[in-house]
Order: C-alpha cells, then structure tokens, then sequence
C-alpha cells in the first residue's frame, strides 16, 4: 500500500506543480501571452494574431482598414477627430487632392461629405458608424502596439 502512495505521489506531484504556478502566475502569464505573437518548440509552430484591442471588426471593415495607406490614415484620424461645428484644419496638399481624399473616405463608408455648390468653398463632413469603429481600432491598436514595446 505504502508502494502505491509513493507512485501516485511521484506521478502527480508535476501535475499538480504545474496547476498550482498556472493558478499563482495567472496574472503574468496573462500579460506574456498578450504580448506574444507566436511561439515554437520543436517542429511546433504556433503563430497568433494581433487583436485590434478587443475591437471585433468584419471582413470589410479590416479590407477597407487595409487598403488605406499611410498618408491617409494620418488624415482619416484628423478629420475623424470631431464633427463638432466650427472644428478645422489645416492640411498640406491642395484642395483638390483634399476632396479626392474625403470622397475616397465616403466611398470606404468611413464619413459622409457635403460638397458646397461653390468650388471654392470648403467640403463639411460627418464620420460614419464603422468610420468610428475604425478610427477607436487604430488608435486602440497603436495603443496596443506602443504598451506591448514597453
């Protein structure tokens, strides 16, 4: 009998090792793992996808995310930062090129724009639903980014 205590003791005593420093580090390996983005040991390989700060975006919204360059993130984020009334901007390009852009925006679905009937008057615009849900994934992501390299 005293045997088969030994044997059960030698055999789960690692187990429950493992178990109880999962139970105690938590916390810690919850961190580790959020900064992670893959591992391997041996022939495994696991890779994992960085989450866009608990932000559950579709397919598109990701495509569209996806296809803007740059350039032009920098100005969906400044004219995405209010729709306040009276909020403006300066920007360095031309204004044709700055209504090309916000036309591209309102083609993504990403703001509305209200054109003036004069040329030469400046364009209003209003961010969209997803706009906002893309301008809080990449704001929260770049967050993300940042805290994870410290």
């Amino acid at each position: 009998m005293k045997e088969i205590i030994i044997n059960l003791i030698e055999h789960a005593l690692w187990p429950l090792a493992v178990v109880f420093a999962v139970v105690v580090l938590k916390n810690e390996i919850k961190k580790l793992l959020s900064r992670m983005s893959g591992f391997k040991a041996g022939d495994i390989e696991i890779r994992m996808r960085q989450q866009i700060h608990s932000q559950t975006l579709t397919q598109s919204q990701l495509e569209k995310l996806a296809a803007l360059s740059s350039a032009e993130i920098d100005m969906f984020l400044l004219v995405t930062h209010t729709d306040a009334i009276g909020f403006s901007y300066n920007v360095p390009i031309s204004k044709d090129l700055f209504d090309e852009r916000l036309r591209y925006f309102q083609e993504l679905g990403l703001i509305k724009v209200y054109f003036p009937e004069k040329k030469e008057e400046l364009a209003t615009h209003t961010t969209t639903a997803e706009g906002r849900r893309i301008r809080e994934a990449i704001i929260n992501g770049a967050s993300q980014l940042l805290k994870s390299a410290i």
